[in-house]
């Protein structure tokens, strides 16, 4: 079999190599009839260098072939084992903002790998072949940037700020929203506050939570101690069987800050199921604001992140990463914000409604 390169392309198409190269490449304007005969030519001839015959796209038209614009790829890794990466509530929401921008500005979402199926296979490589991929999007694995850079520099981490600054941040301040979440509850009166949620490492941006109700604590005036319970990142399964040892006892807390909305959800099941009910005897605070905090009984008082908003300024990142090489890698942050449901109430109440939104 010979082999096809550019050469036996550019004869095909009557234009030189050269032709051939900016038009798969989009090096330079091509006359659009130049280009649609490069284009045919590459489909006839199965000319495919890395894999770049993937990346054409032809549509029929009535007066014939026509060649549509090759798209620029954007491809994701997330680590999110618990719930998998289309179930969680959170990142869905993201990932279909991120996806929805992206497709408005005629760009590519062409794959969601989770990072344990990926790390250490061969595939990897071919994953991140930057002649397969122009932008990487990492969510909630900001500690494999260092391994993934070996392939990319088009990188945009949403999560925590990592050492490295050569690459875009996009991240939903959890310290203050954490801080924020546990003074809310402090208001309210309670002292002994619980804090549940995974244990990770310090660079992930969701150990920031945790941080942001330490501070609280800390710059109470009592300097009030801490009580972490660590589970699995989501499991709520997990929750619902560590809450009902955390909540017997006299000293049991009044009010328990949890990780996510999930986790809170699972929290309020548990403490109904030891006969407490929720906000008279136990307050609870979520994180996120997904459907799950409306469909709560009582609705859940959270922390609301603007995940569509997340989803558009990543995909605006990574565009403006191709578009204009040579800007400075840039930081941005998303304000969390406090909704007050009926998951919450002072100390020593009962049937008060703080419902605001």
């Amino acid at each position: 079999m010979i082999k096809v390169g550019l050469k036996e392309v550019a004869e095909r198409a009557g234009c030189s190599a050269m032709t051939v190269s900016n038009v798969l490449n989009k090096r330079r304007s091509v006359k659009p009839e130049i280009a649609e005969r490069v284009l045919k030519a590459v489909n006839d001839l199965g000319y495919q260098p890395s894999q770049w015959a993937r990346r054409l796209a032809f549509r029929r038209t009535g007066n014939g072939h026509s060649h549509a614009p090759l798209t620029r790829r954007f491809g994701c890794i997330m680590d999110i084992p618990a719930t998998g990466k289309y179930a969680d509530p959170y990142y869905g929401e993201i990932m279909e903002a991120l996806e929805t921008e992206l497709n408005q500005r005629n760009y590519e979402l062409s794959f969601v790998e989770q990072w344990n199926h990926l790390a250490g296979s061969e595939r990897m490589g071919r994953i991140l072949n930057p002649e397969n991929i122009d932008v990487l999007v990492l969510l909630s694995c900001e500690n494999v940037l260092p391994e993934v850079k070996r392939y990319l520099k088009n990188i945009v981490v949403l999560g925590n700020f990592f050492l490295d600054r050569t690459v875009d941040y996009v991240s939903c301040d959890m310290v203050n929203s954490g801080r924020v979440a546990t003074q809310h509850l402090l208001d309210l009166g309670h002292h002994r506050i619980a804090y549940i949620g995974p244990q990770l490492a310090p660079e992930c941006a969701s150990h920031e939570r945790e941080t942001g109700y330490r501070l609280a604590l800390m710059n109470h005036p009592e300097r009030l101690e801490p009580k972490i319970i660590h589970v699995n990142t989501s499991s709520w399964q997990e929750v619902y069987e560590k809450v009902p040892e955390l909540l017997r006892g006299p000293d049991r807390p009044t009010a328990i800050f949890a990780h996510c909305d999930l986790n809170a959800v699972a929290v309020i099941k548990a403490a109904n199921s030891l006969g407490l009910k929720v906000p008279e005897d136990l307050s609870v605070v979520g994180f996120n604001d997904d459907y799950l905090a409306k469909l709560s009984h009582p609705a859940l008082t959270t922390i609301r992140v603007d995940k569509v908003g997340i989803g558009k300024i990543v995909a605006q990142a990574g565009v403006d990463r191709l578009e204009n090489p040579g800007i400075p890698p840039r930081i941005s942050i998303v304000p969390g914000e406090l909704v007050i449901r009926d998951s919450c109430a002072p100390v020593g109440t009962a049937g008060v409604s703080h419902r605001s939104k």
